[in-house]
């Protein structure tokens, strides 16, 4: 997968909330990658990207 570099301005509340989120969870995490996750997680659940994860309470058909 090709990685692109992405830079934004964003305001010191947006700047603080990410460092609180970053701080749980994880606090060794740069915030440009909880910035990467947080867009990613958005993207899926709002259609724009596929989930490569199946979830867990999805019914299995004809279960052996």
């Amino acid at each position: 997968m090709m990685s692109v570099r992405l830079t934004l301005d964003i305001d010191d509340d947006i700047a603080a909330a990410l460092n609180r989120l970053r701080v749980e969870m994880d606090p060794a995490f740069s915030l440009e990658i909880v910035a990467a996750e947080l867009m990613r997680d958005w993207l899926i659940g709002a259609g724009y990207l596929p989930s490569d994860e199946i979830e867990e309470d999805t019914p299995t058909e004809g279960e052996a």
